[in-house]
């Protein structure tokens, strides 16, 4: 909203094409949208045990990922929204339920709403993460004692120290999971499905 009296006023005068600049935005805003990300990465992945590089280099492409399809609906608003305070309200509203449907913060979701973690970018994100934690990562040991996995319950009790919890067993934790190509393929097709509506509304709003 804050440029919008000044790209309507080098748009009057014919100094560059709607698409130019809306390229010229998303590709000056790249190196701030990964830095601030990555080094946030970089930071609290090693504090929890960085073990495996490849593992990491594949939870910081995930996070990056999901960092432009947030990217692209704080677009999406930006270009219909008129008024700042209004974007930033509808900007909250959006964050707040991708954060509350995701997964991460809540996974016990009342079945007539189960429907709404689909419109959530953070559930496909956060789905791609625990499988390549769980797949690729350090293995997870069972609890000396109450675990509620089976592999652990059925086990002889000096061997708990010994065993590693099956990667299917934690992801079914939380239902069954996507398979990491598919959440993918929808992070991105949501990424472009967003950044093409916002254009097609630049270009006519």
């Amino acid at each position: 909203p804050a440029e919008r009296e000044v790209i309507t006023k080098e748009r009057a005068s014919g100094s560059y094409r709607v698409s130019a600049y809306y390229l010229a935005k998303m590709v000056g805003e790249l190196p701030l949208t990964f830095t601030l990300p990555t080094i946030y990465f970089l930071i609290s992945y090693t504090m929890m045990g960085w073990d495996n590089i490849i593992t990491g280099f594949m939870l910081l492409f995930m996070l990056l990922l999901n960092t432009l399809v947030a990217q692209s609906v704080g677009l999406l608003i930006g270009a219909v929204c008129y008024d700042l305070q209004v974007g930033i309200t509808i900007a909250a509203i959006f964050t707040l339920f991708t954060q509350l449907f995701g997964g991460y913060l809540a996974n016990r979701i009342p079945p007539w709403l189960a429907w709404a973690k689909y419109l959530s970018m953070i559930h496909y994100a956060f789905q791609n993460m625990n499988i390549i934690q769980f797949t690729y990562g350090m293995n997870i040991s069972c609890s000396s004692e109450n675990s509620r996995f089976n592999s652990c319950v059925e086990i002889v009790h000096s061997d708990d120290d010994l065993h590693s919890i099956p990667f299917d067993e934690i992801l079914a934790e939380r239902g069954q999971p996507l398979p990491l190509w598919v959440n993918t393929v929808i992070l991105i097709g949501f990424m472009i499905a967003v950044r093409l509506l916002t254009y097609v509304m630049l270009r006519f709003l």
